[in-house]
């Protein structure tokens, strides 16, 4: 299938959904794909341009999270910058620091509160709590899990960093995104509902949620 969707010129681009069943190599799945038709950047050949700083595909999550950063005006001239899970496009003339989900809880919270940009996508509910993070820092949750609600008996999609407890140092924190309130099944971003983002305004009930962090672009919630 891959290699017919390659050769049809009605076919721009191809994305595969990970991760794949366990017999399936998702290595082998996607260096088969094109690399000119490689949604997600990640054949071989589009990873190692990356790596090099040469014209290629990049990652939607890691340009996702570059866009944020530039829009938001977070400084990244020689400032520290700990990423952890997801690697980020060499950029921003930063000293940038890359750990695990592995890395062992104390060495992890040294590497943070050095961090003037944590970026956390390690798929670990409430890595990064407070203690963790240094007065001023931008906060930036990339982190997709679900987990069950002892509340309401459902499951529900939280990041890695823990937004529920008070931040007394009011960091910069940007919340990639959350689960919506509403009932049409969508999620949030900052409060935004990307079900109704063509409104360009907050209308959900999760802005009304007290939370420590607010940012916007101009007077448009991201």
């Amino acid at each position: 299938m891959t290699e017919k969707l390659n050769k049809d010129s009605r076919v721009s681009g191809l994305l595969v959904q990970l991760p794949l069943p366990d017999h399936i190599d998702e290595r082998t799945v996607c260096n088969a794909i094109a690399p000119e038709k490689d949604v997600d950047g990640f054949h071989i050949m589009n990873i190692g341009r990356l790596c090099l700083d040469q014209p290629s595909i990049i990652p939607a999550t890691a340009a996702a999270v570059w866009e944020i950063i530039k829009r938001t005006g977070i400084q990244t001239l020689g400032k520290n910058v700990v990423t952890d899970g997801e690697h980020e496009r060499p950029g921003g003339d930063a000293t940038v620091t890359i750990t695990h989900r592995y890395t062992p809880k104390e060495q992890l919270k040294i590497h943070t509160q050095l961090a003037d940009i944590v970026i956390v996508a390690a798929g670990i509910p409430k890595l990064i709590t407070a203690d963790m993070v240094k007065e001023g820092a931008a906060v930036i949750d990339v982190g997709i899990n679900h987990i069950h609600d002892p509340l309401t008996g459902k499951t529900k999609l939280v990041g890695d960093v823990d937004f529920e407890v008070d931040y007394t140092e009011q960091p910069k924190l940007l919340k990639l995104m959350q689960t919506c309130l509403e009932e049409h099944h969508s999620y949030c971003i900052n409060g935004l509902c990307a079900f109704h983002s063509e409104l360009r305004k907050p209308i959900c009930k999760c802005r009304k949620l007290k939370s420590p962090y607010k940012v916007c672009v101009g007077e448009t919630a991201l």
